[in-house]
């Protein structure tokens, strides 16, 4: 049974509270800032999702981006609409202007595709608790999240070069199935592979997903990042291959 739920909100503050509001539903929540990452990490997880809550107003692209105040939830609601995952819009627009995303989602939740007859729509402040309440609402079925486990690992790596730590129970899985792995083993350690010296392609699929990992770390979890090369100007921790199981331990 799922346990996953797709956040899309570009303000960290706001973000947090989001995190908080999901973890207390008893969901994992994934983090998205952009339409590009909340569409991309959708597609990704469309089968492993509870639901999805997003934003109205984000960026496109970037954080930095200029289009920030651009209503870019409808894609997310239009694009959830048409996968049928139920969909929830936690928004601060002002009740006295919203017909230009009211009306627009209102005819979405009569889609032929979407079968759950509503899109829950807030106004006026987020309030991230009553959001995921009331997509739970919709009926929903979900898998309860067990807390962190200290003595947990998750390797997100390709092939399998790391081997056991002593004194913890470690796993490895693909970039691709992490999400999936962690919301069931619910680790306290991420170790994640970034291939800097294969293929542009493979380099930004890698970054991508420790970028997506380090965006949704739960309170209590740490992330590491490991490859061969560690890139110019990095304020991370990392480690460098080949590294010694001891290594390892001194960052856990």
């Amino acid at each position: 049974m799922n346990r996953i739920m797709l956040v899309i909100e570009d303000k960290l503050d706001q973000a947090k509270l989001a995190q908080e509001a999901v973890l207390s539903s008893g969901c994992f929540p994934v983090i998205a800032h952009n339409l590009a990452d909340g569409l991309r990490l959708l597609q990704e997880l469309k089968d492993q999702l509870v639901g999805v809550v997003t934003d109205m107003h984000y960026p496109s692209m970037n954080l930095n981006d200029h289009d920030a105040d651009k209503p870019n939830g409808l894609s997310m609601v239009a694009q959830c609409v048409e996968y049928n995952i139920p969909v929830s819009v936690c928004t601060d627009v002002d009740h006295h202007y919203c017909a230009y995303v009211e009306a627009p989602i209102r005819m979405l939740a009569t889609h032929q595709k979407y079968k759950y007859g509503r899109i829950p729509f807030s106004l006026d402040r987020k309030d991230w608790k009553k959001s995921v309440a009331e997509l739970l609402g919709l009926g929903c079925a979900f898998e309860r999240v067990s807390k962190l486990d200290s003595t947990k690992i998750v390797f997100v790596e390709e092939k399998h070069m790391l081997g056991p730590i002593e004194g913890y129970d470690s796993i490895s899985v693909v970039h691709s199935d992490a999400f999936r792995i962690i919301s069931i083993v619910m680790p306290s350690y991420i170790v994640c592979l970034v291939e800097s010296g294969v293929s542009a392609e493979r380099w930004a699929q890698t970054e991508r997903r420790y970028g997506d990992l380090k965006r949704s770390l739960l309170p209590g979890q740490k992330l590491i990042r490991f490859g061969f090369t560690k890139p110019k100007d990095l304020q991370e921790q990392h480690l460098q291959l080949p590294f010694t199981p001891e290594q390892l331990r001194e960052l856990l």
